[in-house]
């Protein structure tokens, strides 16, 4: 006995990040496969599409620093605590912002120079896509001139290691 031949396809739904995949197969009564036959483009077409979509990923997280809410910090910029400078408020609130479509995942936030700087960690480690999370850094506690980096490590692809440097004037 002949193995059947199927009429299969694909169908592929789009919902806001989401996406759904389903594939379908129905026996043809009355046609039977044989070992000889070229092969099918159609299944051919379908199994291309069905490993590139297997192999996409789901999306991709997109890290963006905000001062304040409003002030984009982009990696090696200065947070200046001396008087009329940027983070001269205290404290001030930093919004660790995801623009993309997977998660973000902080692995470490911290700062090198922890007797002149207190950083308030945030309540999650996890940025949901197209959300945000805030956290806190005071002024420089002691000390005139000091110097420091805020770093946030994360899964950006482009920019896993993000880099703030700091400057305070506590006299």
């Amino acid at each position: 006995m002949s193995p059947a031949r199927f009429s299969r396809g694909l169908r592929f739904c789009v919902f806001g990040s989401f996406f759904c995949l389903s594939c379908w197969a129905h026996p043809v009564v009355g046609l039977a496969a044989t070992s000889g036959e070229p092969a099918d483009p159609e299944q051919d077409s379908i199994s291309a599409l069905l490993a590139a979509v297997l192999a996409a990923p789901s999306g991709s997280p997109e890290i963006q620093l905000l001062l304040s809410g409003t002030i984009d910090f982009s990696s090696g910029s200065l947070c200046d605590f001396r008087f009329g400078g940027n983070c001269h408020s205290d404290p001030v609130t930093f919004t660790i912002r995801n623009l993309g479509a997977g998660a973000l995942l902080l692995t470490s936030v911290s700062v090198d120079n922890v007797s002149d700087f207190t950083l308030t960690q945030p309540a999650t480690y996890v940025v949901a896509p197209f959300s945000s999370i805030d956290f806190q850094l005071d002024n420089p506690t002691s000390g005139c001139c000091t110097v420091g980096t805020l770093t946030l490590e994360c899964n950006d692809a482009d920019e896993s290691s993000y880099v703030i440097n700091l400057l305070g004037d506590n006299s």
